[in-house]
């Protein structure tokens, strides 16, 4: 079975997994996929049209089609690990992997990406519709039951509308 949470909130002090506390301040996590055997972290971004790239410095830029550069400081920062870290906390120990979804109109320039600082540790790229045709059906976690404390513990993490 797969839950999906969207928007966990109130990330600070975060323990669990035999790990020392985690606080990410005002960061939220976009949206995990879990079951039992892992999770399935997807953060999207909203960069518009255009190549999606590094810069000659390895910084994150998105060429629009009308030629202006536009940084893209979220592939500058391992926020996203750290992000990971919780989600791994909250899930007492559970290991999962890291997906950026971007809109499906920008192209992403896959040689000029891969040197961003979002892929240092690991992580996957793709635009909304790779994920429509199911590029992340093979990044899902087995489907499993979820031990229902966690569960728990997440819906607690929920933004309230």
């Amino acid at each position: 079975m797969y839950h999906l949470f969207h928007d966990l909130v109130h990330l600070d002090r975060l323990t669990g997994a035999g790990l020392p506390p985690l606080s990410l301040g005002s960061t939220n996590i976009d949206h995990l996929v879990l079951t039992g055997a892992g999770w399935l972290l997807i953060d999207a971004k909203g960069c518009g049209a255009g190549v999606l790239g590094t810069d000659d410095e390895g910084r994150g830029q998105l060429i629009a089609p009308n030629g202006e550069r536009v940084a893209q400081p979220w592939m500058d920062t391992s926020r996203s690990y750290s992000q990971a870290g919780a989600a791994y906390r909250l899930t007492d120990g559970r290991k999962g992997q890291l997906v950026w979804v971007v809109p499906a109109e920008t192209v992403i320039d896959e040689t000029s990406a891969a040197r961003a600082r979002i892929f240092e540790k690991s992580g996957t790229l793709c635009d909304l519709g790779e994920v429509v045709s199911g590029a992340l059906t093979t990044m899902l976690p087995e489907p499993a039951p979820v031990d229902p404390q966690v569960l728990e513990r997440l819906n607690g993490h929920l933004a309230v509308s």
